[in-house]
């Protein structure tokens, strides 16, 4: 349910301001890149907050006080007047997205190992991100007719029914079991390589969110149709996570990493260059099946390797964040540059780099593995 409320926040947002605030590209980057600060930092200080809470607060207890915050704060997009009730409530959506899913990640991956954490974890994220896609698709018709404001303030109800459910949790996570067997040596350098990419997967996601709806409305789509279409990444990135938790060959290969991010450079510039509708499909397309083949590997090494708490699901989505700081903050650079031909050599020359660096951290974990 809460997977809908992050849809709304950096799939969702987007398309909210674009038709409901007549934001324009440049105020929408700025607007991603200010609530993507807030959820880098907000997730890396997670794991070391609930530990200096100490007994004081259950995993389960902060995943409610989270849940009461975010719906709260979501009926402020309703302020008349301006933006100030909009902007207040994104960043708190976003530092609330940023404490509760390190510590849902903990309890999806707790207890389990192998086979069993690939499944658990890929189940997980097939739900989360066809939920997000979904939350696009329901936003339709509230987009047509300029009323794209009333997704947001729907993360009250569903933070309501969310409390209903954590009943149906434990109090904390549960430890992995007893038959734990060490991962393979290869896992090492896969998940430094992983951890660069992870964030350049981002920077992609960062970058083609909010540059989105001004990408579809050039190309002159009916307005019904531009939300439906936006998902379509989100979807593909679901198929992707779908076949890698059902499969083991990829485990401890690079070269679905390579292809995975070779998909992300190629996708954002078709989508952002898109001169038509169908190389805009082609580029969501390839963007999200490289995402959630990058997403998902990193995500699963993190946890086979450190176990599952919150410090390694909160430096999984630190990671996240910091690619959701970069992607906007290239592209606003970018297009005040050379608009958006400049986004898209700002991207690329980023894109780039990360690549070379996690080039470089496979190559030192994998000489630091030999015995």
């Amino acid at each position: 349910m809460n997977s809908l409320g992050t849809g709304v926040l950096w799939n969702g947002l987007s398309f909210l301001v674009e038709r409901d605030y007549a934001y324009t590209r440049q105020e929408t980057l700025a607007l991603y890149v200010g609530t993507a600060l807030a959820y880098a930092a907000a997730a890396w200080w997670t794991g070391s907050l609930l530990r200096r809470l100490g007994n004081r607060i259950s995993p389960r207890a902060f995943l409610g006080w989270i849940f009461v915050a975010q719906g709260l704060a979501a009926p402020l997009v309703l302020v008349p007047g301006s933006s100030i009730g909009l902007v207040v409530a994104a960043a708190v959506l976003s530092v609330a997205g940023a404490m509760m899913w390190p510590v849902v990640e903990a309890y999806v991956s707790s207890g389990k190992d192998g086979h069993a954490m690939r499944r658990s974890i890929g189940l997980w994220s097939i739900n989360w991100m066809g939920s997000v896609g979904a939350c696009l698709l329901l936003m339709a018709p509230l987009y047509a007719t300029g009323h794209t404001r009333w997704a947001m303030v729907a993360v009250l109800p569903i933070s309501v029914l969310s409390i209903v459910c954590l009943r149906f949790l434990p109090r904390e996570p549960a430890p992995h079991g007893e038959e734990h067997h060490d991962a393979p040596a290869a896992y090492r350098p896969m998940l430094s390589s992983a951890r660069v990419l992870l964030p350049t997967a981002y920077i992609v996601v960062g970058a083609i969110s909010p540059i989105l709806p001004y990408a579809i409305e050039a190309l002159a789509i009916d307005p019904a149709w531009r939300t439906p279409l936006g998902s379509l990444w989100l979807f593909a990135r679901a198929a992707a996570v779908s076949m890698l938790a059902l499969t083991h060959f990829w485990h401890g290969r690079w070269q679905g990493l390579v292809l995975a991010a070779l998909a992300l450079a190629a996708g954002f510039t078709m989508a952002a260059l898109a001169p038509n509708t169908i190389t805009l499909v082609i580029g969501l397309v390839s963007i999200g099946l490289g995402h959630g083949l990058l997403y998902y590997s990193a995500l699963y090494y993190a946890m086979r390797l450190e176990r599952a708490d919150v410090d390694a699901g909160g430096k999984h989505e630190a990671l996240i964040g910091l690619g959701y700081v970069i992607g906007p903050g290239a592209a606003l650079v970018g297009g005040m540059w050379r608009g958006v031909h400049g986004i898209v050599i700002v991207e690329l020359t980023v894109l780039g780099l990360a690549m070379l660096l996690a080039v470089r951290a496979w190559r030192q974990a994998a000489r630091s593995a030999i015995p």
